[in-house]
């Protein structure tokens, strides 16, 4: 599905648009790494459940309270909880940095680790269920 989507850029640019790519890369950098982390998310819940539409739920409700966690900090009094909140934003890393053409190597390991972490999980997960 984003496969085609570069190829709109490069026909804007053939009509005398032009784009910053690197702003463009590290946007599609950070698609890349949510992706990631809603499928490590996804597959985790997966092997917690007998039931495909069991997992499906429970993976939905996950990313829903991760996106309402996210938007906490805004809400909150204390600079040093929202200092610390906002590190594990996932929509402020990517509003912040990425969407501006900012690549920091902290946010791609919070995402790198993140996905380890919970493809851990799920690999731990299926050895508890084969050995029960």
């Amino acid at each position: 599905m984003w496969l085609p989507t570069p190829a709109v850029f490069v026909v804007a640019q053939v009509y005398g648009a032009s784009f910053d790519w690197g702003v463009v890369a590290a946007g599609y950098l950070g698609v890349v790494y949510v992706y990631a982390l809603f499928c490590a998310i996804g597959i985790l819940t997966s092997t917690l459940s007998e039931s495909p539409v069991m997992s499906m739920l429970l993976a939905i409700v996950i990313e829903i309270i991760l996106f309402f966690l996210m938007l906490l900090p805004s809400y909150w009094q204390s600079p040093t909880a929202k200092e610390i909140a906002s590190h594990f934003s996932i929509y402020q890393i990517l509003g912040d940095s990425l969407a501006k053409g900012i690549v920091d190597t902290s946010h791609l390991v919070f995402f790198a680790s993140a996905v380890a972490l919970l493809l851990f999980a799920a690999t731990r997960s299926l050895e508890v269920r084969r050995w029960r």
